[in-house]
């Protein structure tokens, strides 16, 4: 038998491999998959395609003769994921990811796989598909990778996904990212359009182009876009190593672009997308009301919107600006990417689910003080709260999510440590954690000043050091 290897290369003690034959049976019984080659109709053909024929395949064709009616790039990445590892196209990395991510709350999810290919979306049919989201290529609509909420609570949920999205991004590694990111989503109770997190430029078939900046984030969900981040740069080293080049090009948090309008002047997006709002406006875990100096004036905020991985924008922030650093969703990326390698995989997402999923049944707005203090209490190794001023563990990996959040953040509370809670986590955090870490924030501080000069990650292993993870 040829066993799996762990989930994450070079991760240490990252529990027991699962045999691959095991990841597959589990995949096939978990993931449904469905074919609807004309969406423009009101008598709607869904087709199933067993997961079972797909591992079997040996031909490619898996949307129907004559080139999987164009359905092509949606065929590989089908095939990458069920076809065995020892097999190509067979991917057992993103099997063990994918396998990982479904055992969080071990419930199905249907995927449905849309042909916007042959023939664009007529908004006329749009309806019976309920929270469906599109993109213009030219004049056409066409469908956007979108997560919904099942109605049968045995479900995790039903992936939304067009042929078109997949051809844009050219490259197969592209189309598991976006598997990567919906299924996340799904995973975590998470149901909204996929965040549009990449830019590219690319011109496809029939001379179509695609010209995106993806890159604006409902502030209310960047907790939940940041878990799906977090698993990305786990999966691929090359997005882990271009979010830490982001993170140490300061001038590249915010970027000053002119908010898009529709013919009239209006706004496009609502509210929530601008900085301004997401700033000062917004109250987002308490922390809105507390920005004493703004860095812009309320009439340059409303028309500036907040963007990453652009090169350009302002030389200087004021110092406010970093107290809210931490809550932007690449950061909280890296965070969780630091954290499944520290704490491994499985303790992540354990901390996840403590306490009776709470996490999941939160509204997205308020995951991020959970997802810190979940880290926390996770960890305490049959501690209590209580137990933490009399009998505090020696190693204090329990104080890893706080202690990767105020590094994010650049220390964004400055030399008020006290108001590491009440300006970064809104209050929401147990003080008793809040006062363990700051008996240890002081040494933090200088370990990371002292690696900077070797890069994030070896300021994330300072971290490591200084609270004594083995």
């Amino acid at each position: 038998m040829i066993i799996g290897f762990a989930l994450l290369q070079n991760v240490k003690g990252n529990a027991q491999a699962v045999a691959p034959a095991q990841v597959m049976q589990y995949l096939q019984s978990k993931i449904n998959i469905y074919f609807i080659n004309d969406p423009n109709t009101n008598s709607l053909t869904i087709r199933n395609i067993p997961t079972q024929t797909i591992s079997s395949n040996t031909d490619g064709v898996l949307f129907g003769r004559g080139g999987n009616n164009a359905m092509t790039q949606s065929a590989r990445l089908l095939l990458s994921l069920f076809k065995d590892r020892t097999q190509r196209p067979g991917d057992g990395r993103l099997q063990d990811f994918v396998y990982q991510l479904i055992k969080l709350r071990d419930k199905p999810i249907d995927i449905i796989f849309l042909n916007d290919q042959l023939n664009s979306i007529d908004p006329a049919y749009m309806t019976q598909y309920g929270f469906l989201d599109t993109f213009r290529v030219g004049h056409n609509l066409h469908v956007w990778p979108t997560t919904v909420m099942p109605n049968d609570p045995n479900m995790a949920g039903t992936i939304l996904i067009g042929e078109k999205v997949l051809r844009g991004f050219n490259e197969l590694k592209q189309s598991k990212f976006i598997l990567l990111d919906l299924i996340s989503s799904v995973a975590i109770a998470d149901y909204r359009q996929m965040h549009h997190f990449w830019n590219f430029y690319n011109v496809i078939s029939r001379g179509d182009t695609l010209r995106y900046t993806f890159s604006i984030m409902d502030s209310r969900q960047k907790t939940n876009q940041g878990i799906c981040n977090a698993v990305r740069y786990a999966y691929d080293q090359e997005e882990r190593n271009a979010a830490f080049r982001w993170f140490s090009e300061k001038q590249s948090l915010v970027k000053w672009i002119p908010v898009p309008r529709d013919a009239q002047s209006n706004p496009i997006m609502p509210a929530q997308y601008w900085l301004y709002d997401e700033m000062q406006a917004d109250d987002l875990l308490g922390r809105g009301r507390n920005l004493a100096i703004p860095p812009f004036s309320a009439s340059m905020g409303q028309n500036y919107r907040q963007t990453h991985f652009n090169g350009g924008g302002p030389a200087t922030f004021n110092p406010e600006i970093h107290k809210y650093a931490g809550r932007d969703e690449v950061i909280l990326g890296l965070l969780g990417e630091a954290a499944m390698r520290f704490l491994t995989v499985p303790q992540y997402y354990v901390a996840l689910k403590y306490d009776n999923n709470r996490f999941f049944s939160a509204e997205p707005q308020n995951r991020l003080a959970l997802l810190i203090e979940n880290l926390c209490l996770s960890n305490l190794n049959g501690r209590t709260l209580r137990d933490l001023r009399a009998n505090p563990p020696a190693e204090k990996k329990y104080l890893l999510g706080i202690a990767l959040f105020d590094f994010f953040s650049n220390y964004g509370s400055g030399g008020e440590g006290r108001e590491l809670n009440r300006w970064m986590l809104g209050g929401t955090i147990s003080q008793e954690l809040i006062d363990a870490y700051l008996t240890i924030r002081p040494q933090l501080m200088t370990a990371t000043a002292a690696a900077s000069s070797q890069g994030v990650r070896a300021q994330e292993e300072a971290i490591k050091t200084t609270l004594q993870i083995n």
